[in-house]
């Protein structure tokens, strides 16, 4: 596998999913790679840059993949980038982080100083969301994630589904998931119908598109409404990261901003979580994800990034939607 755009592409994915340099060297020690040749950095980006250009330099690339998709069997832009493939899984432009100058800091300080018990009541109440949420998918390949709202309508970014076009070509993948024995349960398959309805927002990237009559009363919708989030909050994402199946972000991550129509957090997504809902402890919407990247804090003197994600607040949404 020789082409570069492949390599680049890999390089943001693995930056990603394993961002730690034990795990990095883990990898690469697993994959006979000569791991003291390896120049590791602090920034993961930089550490998978050299451990892709060793592993295809010395013909170890294909047993190196092949470790990862041990470990990330449902991720399908993995898969695709495995056999050759360039990923057409969309995810939103970089953006500016806005927040407190040591994002990290106040993740540690903050989540020891919150409770995070919750009554059992809570993953049922989650899984009942989740019924709402959908994997787009596009005739070109394309990926991303979108959920239904009242009125037999879906909600996602305006660069998932950026016209009424790209939305007439787009199907709803709904219970695309993992069951509870292991198994993947039977999905279904619905079109959009945007000649029906169709609304979006290049600015603040959002696409709310009509469903044919009765998939709401099939699959549930996910109540809109004003949100009160700000830094220090938990959040929790509902998602299909990479395309693959159905996930759930439950490990309480802290908003670190909130304003100016936008919520930064530091919660764990991938290519194709684009148009995910964002929700507070009470499984409330606060935001539409649509963008993250790994980000050097504004200000610091050393190489340092953090995986940051971004959402557009729903009450931002909530203004242009008609009532």
């Amino acid at each position: 596998m020789s082409d570069q755009a492949i390599l680049t592409e890999l390089r943001k994915l693995l930056a990603a999913l394993y961002p730690s340099e034990a795990d990095q060297r883990r990898l690469a020690s697993e994959a006979q790679l000569t791991v003291g040749a390896i120049a590791f950095s602090s920034a993961a980006f930089n550490s998978w840059y050299a451990i892709l250009q060793h592993a295809h330099n010395n013909q170890r690339l294909q047993p190196l993949l092949a470790l990862i998709m041990e470990e990330y069997p449902d991720n399908v832009q993995l898969k695709r980038l495995a056999s050759g493939q360039l990923t057409t899984f969309l995810d939103g432009r970089s953006f500016d982080w806005q927040g407190p100058k040591n994002g990290r800091g106040l993740l540690e300080q903050l989540v020891s100083g919150k409770p995070s018990l919750v009554h059992v009541s809570h993953l049922a109440v989650g899984l009942e969301r989740a019924r709402a949420v959908a994997k787009l998918l596009l005739l070109e390949g394309g990926s991303g994630t979108g959920f239904l709202i009242g009125g037999d309508r879906l909600l996602t970014n305006h660069h998932v589904l950026p016209d009424a076009s790209s939305a007439a070509r787009c199907t709803a993948l709904f219970n695309y998931q993992r069951a509870s024995a292991g198994h993947d349960e039977q999905v279904s398959e619905v079109k959009l119908a945007p000649e029906r309805f169709f609304q979006t927002s290049a600015a603040d990237d959002f696409t709310v598109v009509a469903m044919p009559p009765g998939t709401v009363e099939r699959w549930g919708c996910i109540a809109l409404g004003p949100s009160k989030v700000g830094c220090g909050d938990v959040v929790n994402i509902i998602q299909h990261p990479g395309g693959g199946p159905k996930q759930m972000s439950l490990s309480f991550d802290v908003v670190a901003f909130a304003g100016a129509g936008r919520l930064q957090y530091l919660t764990d997504t991938q290519p194709g979580s684009s148009g995910s809902p964002v929700f507070d402890r009470e499984w409330r919407v606060v935001a539409l994800h649509h963008s993250g990247g790994w980000l050097q804090e504004p200000g610091s003197t050393d190489r340092r990034v953090f995986y940051r994600n971004e959402g557009i607040l729903i009450d931002r949404i909530l203004e242009q939607l008609p009532s």
